[in-house]
């Protein structure tokens, strides 16, 4: 009787460690594509930055200041087009989430969350457009610079 029990519970523990092996390797196995994605992202970003670098090293300082200008002249046109893509995205923001919960397989209290979020969305678009894009900060940054020196 007690050898029996010796040899169901020798059954238990290999099943139980044959499904943490299953388990285990799943994790590696995702582990391992999530390395490759994050490997292949920083050789884009590390080839990017050559080229970036390679066209600083070989573009003279007076085309650098052409380019400068230029983008000074169509500033207006690209916060219109940035501005243009926020509205269309928060317009049609039910739709995109809708196509993505149907591509990406989201359940629906995913998609929900989601869908409710859309003025959080527009929080955020519009934050990074006044702090990183218009730098609307920078003049009382300065005026306190100027208050306190």
């Amino acid at each position: 009787m007690q050898k029996t029990n010796e040899v169901n519970d020798d059954e238990n523990t290999q099943i139980e460690v044959d499904t943490y092996a299953e388990e285990q390797s799943g994790r590696f196995r995702r582990s391992g594509i999530f390395f490759l994605k994050v490997s292949f992202f920083f050789v884009v970003l590390f080839a990017l930055f050559m080229f970036g670098l390679s066209l600083m090293l070989s573009i003279s300082v007076d085309a650098i200041e052409n380019i400068q200008n230029k983008m000074d002249q169509i500033n207006s046109w690209l916060m219109f087009v940035r501005w243009l893509m926020i509205t269309v995205v928060i317009t049609y923001w039910i739709e995109i989430n809708t196509w993505l919960a149907k591509h990406k397989s989201w359940s629906k209290a995913h998609l929900n969350r989601v869908v409710n979020g859309r003025w959080s969305a527009l929080g955020v678009f519009v934050f990074i457009e006044a702090i990183f894009i218009q730098r609307i900060h920078e003049p009382v940054i300065t005026f306190f610079i100027n208050l306190f020196s």
